[in-house]
């Protein structure tokens, strides 16, 4: 399994304030972290202003064959028909990730967002982690199956779900089967969307995530250095896999 590249993401109006939160952020499939950076600056660029969040996007374990149009190989989490032999060796490099990068939460899009449940589910593989923030997650296969019955469900951490009724890809009951089964219900939120398929970076969306992270995660916490104002952000492409 070849070594996961990292990308991170500061602002650089904020560099002298270094942010405090670090948010491990999973990208969906036939993606790189590269692309899923680019695809959701904006709602980057403002999580590093008004939150002192730091992003930090990682690869998928998995090389995909290059397609027909992709100019390099993209990656994905695990395989389409996948059992416990093809997942734990994904749990073990991202457990890795995870302690050598001291974490707070994590942000995932489609598949990323199923692994982002899975981070969320196994508290003691995954210390410290006070968050999960997913969009378009599919429900299957499911935390209870990357370790065989190791996951602690419900997740006890609060989670922002982002669904979509028009997203063809990863229906809206399937994020939401996956909500109700893995995370504390008076610790979760569900934010809907018009966007189909994507983490949608309009306004009222990233002032959706701002939102979560500013009243159930960082307001329980010591309090962050603010950053320094900034230009707006450039606005970002659509985030579909």
């Amino acid at each position: 399994m070849p070594p996961a590249r990292s990308y991170m993401a500061v602002d650089a109006a904020a560099t002298s304030q270094p942010p405090r939160f670090r948010l491990l952020c999973l990208h969906g499939s036939r993606q790189t972290g590269e692309l899923f950076r680019d695809r959701i600056s904006r709602l980057v660029a403002v999580l590093a202003k008004t939150c002192a969040v730091e992003c930090h996007f990682i690869d998928g374990p998995q090389v995909l064959p290059v397609a027909e149009g992709d100019t390099a190989a993209l990656r994905g989490w695990y395989p389409d028909h996948c059992g416990l032999a093809d997942l734990a060796p994904v749990l073990t490099s991202l457990e890795s990730c995870w302690t050598s990068g001291g974490y707070d939460g994590v942000l995932g899009f489609s598949a990323g967002a199923l692994v982002a449940a899975v981070v969320a589910a196994h508290p003691t593989r995954f210390p410290g982690c006070r968050c999960a923030i997913l969009a378009s997650a599919p429900a299957e296969p499911g935390p209870y199956v990357w370790t065989n019955g190791g996951a602690v469900l419900p997740a006890a951490i609060p989670s922002l779900h982002l669904v979509s009724p028009h997203d063809a890809a990863v229906p809206r009951r399937d994020s939401l089967a996956l909500q109700r089964s893995c995370f504390a219900a008076a610790l979760a939120e569900t934010y809907e969307h018009p966007k189909g398929h994507a983490l949608p970076c309009r306004v009222p969306d990233v002032d959706a995530v701002v939102r979560f992270l500013q009243q159930r995660v960082l307001s329980h916490a010591a309090p962050l250095t603010p950053m320094a104002p900034a230009q707006a952000p450039p606005p970002s492409r659509p985030s579909g896999d």
